[in-house]
């Protein structure tokens, strides 16, 4: 099963025509997505996949005390992960066998993300 790990910048908020190409192709080979829950790209992948209708989509969040709760799922099916969205983001890289990272060049955390997932896509998008 091959599975692709979504991430991007928080202060994104539309997603380029190179990322929509992309996903769209992530969509025709009906690979695994798994997602963060954070605003910004994470949001905005998730509101166009359930656009598409498309169910092969898992959303992570953090638990923190374990008190954390999604903050965006669009439905989808949930997993909450012990700690902070760095072990979050830890726990979602480990498992990718790709990744797609729609980036604002700024963002620690996506950067964190593209290193760890060595076959990742970056789109660059100036914010």
């Amino acid at each position: 099963m091959t599975i692709v790990m979504i991430s991007g910048s928080r202060s994104i908020r539309s997603l380029p025509k190179e990322a929509i190409a992309s996903i769209d192709k992530i969509i025709e080979l009906g690979f695994e997505i798994i997602i963060g829950d954070a605003p910004g790209v994470d949001a905005l992948i998730q509101q166009y996949l359930r656009l598409k209708d498309y169910e092969k989509v898992t959303v992570y969040y953090a638990m923190f005390n374990g008190l954390g709760c999604p903050r965006n799922s669009n439905d989808y099916s949930t997993i909450g992960v012990a700690g902070n969205y760095v072990d979050r983001d830890t726990q979602l890289c480990a498992i990718a066998n790709y990744g797609l990272a729609i980036w604002d060049g700024r963002s620690k955390g996506t950067r964190d993300n593209i290193a760890k997932v060595k076959r990742t896509k970056v789109i660059a998008v100036i914010v």
